[in-house]
């Protein structure tokens, strides 16, 4: 019951936090805004077509909503997708970042002091990893 409400109270977390990073986007972000603007004309478009063709292909309208609203369902997932794992990269790397230092200090190799540059030089190197891989993705 517990793992219930929390997973489904995770899940709305998501949910809302996706829509809002995605209304930000639209407005912040101009390669979106321009892409989510082609994506409308284009199914403006499209709608148009299938109401002049609706005596020919009278099944062609609903298709044509049935894609938009399918379209958006899959890019809604995708991004709540995208950020899930977000998350868990993040924790991965602090999972990550906390052992290594863990090491360091039980060997009394660095100092406090000492240990900033190698921290960041360490984010870095993860970082670094990432992207070489999502490039090759």
């Amino acid at each position: 019951m517990l793992t219930r409400t929390l997973t489904q109270a995770f899940d709305q977390y998501i949910f809302t936090r996706v829509d809002h990073i995605l209304n930000r986007a639209g407005t912040n972000d101009a390669g979106y805004s321009k892409t989510a603007r082609e994506v409308s004309a284009a199914l403006d478009r499209l709608l148009v077509l299938a109401r002049a063709l609706k005596a020919e292909q009278p099944e062609m309208t609903g298709l044509v909503m049935d894609f938009e609203a399918w379209a958006a369902l899959e890019s809604g997932q995708a991004a709540e997708i995208a950020y899930r794992q977000g998350l868990k990269d993040s924790s991965q790397v602090r999972q990550e970042l906390m052992t290594f230092l863990q090491q360091q200090d039980s060997r009394g190799r660095f100092e406090t002091a000492e240990k900033v540059p190698l921290v960041l030089e360490y984010i870095l190197y993860i970082v670094v990893q990432y992207n070489f891989i999502l490039n090759i993705l």
